[in-house]
């Protein structure tokens, strides 16, 4: 997660790996939080587009929402077991 190109925009790049093989589904989202105490999202939900687990259930995808980098606080990504329904089947701190 680092500072976009563009102005007031941040890159985040989400990998995952140890998914079900085979084609599944999910979302992702960075929330503001922690796993264990979770905000909202950060920034527009729409700009997190569903992905596709690999047939090594691996997957890797880049995000630009449309906020500038926060100097400081706590961020996570929960992922959600497909894109209607939402139960968090992973969730991982991030470190700015």
């Amino acid at each position: 997660m680092f500072a976009g190109k563009a102005p007031n925009t941040t890159f985040v790049e989400l990998s995952q790996r140890h998914d079900a093989p085979g084609g599944s589904l999910r979302t992702r989202r960075v929330r503001y939080g922690t796993c264990k105490q979770p905000g909202t999202v950060f920034g527009d939900s729409t700009a997190y587009p569903v992905i596709r687990i690999g047939k090594d259930g691996k997957t890797v995808g880049t995000v630009t929402p449309r906020l500038a980098l926060p100097d400081t606080g706590g961020f996570h990504v929960a992922i959600a077991a497909s894109p209607h329904d939402s139960r968090r089947v992973a969730c991982g701190e991030l470190v700015l």
